[in-house]
């Protein structure tokens, strides 16, 4: 009996439909929004500064641009896990 209203519930739901393309478009819009917030990691400078705080910027950038890397990754693959990384 159970299993008959499980079936009914995902079936309203629309879990049995798979993967739409509104899933699709917003794997690729999350995958384009990602990709621009590491572009404007990439391109963040800074000019009056100490040295050490240049270096600093330089690094904390990197990282940042790295994550949003790592997060366009994640969402290509649909998974996270232990995969090898580009950089």
């Amino acid at each position: 009996m159970s299993e008959g209203i499980t079936e009914h519930v995902a079936y309203e739901r629309g879990y049995n439909k798979g993967i739409d393309e509104g899933f699709i478009n917003g794997l690729k819009r999350a995958y384009e929004l990602v990709g621009q917030l590491g572009d404007f990691y990439d391109n963040q400078v800074i000019v009056d500064a100490p040295p050490e705080e240049l270096r600093q910027h330089a690094r904390d950038r990197k990282q940042q641009a790295n994550a949003c890397r790592y997060a366009q990754h994640v969402i290509r693959k649909n998974s996270f896990g232990e995969e090898d990384l580009p950089w």
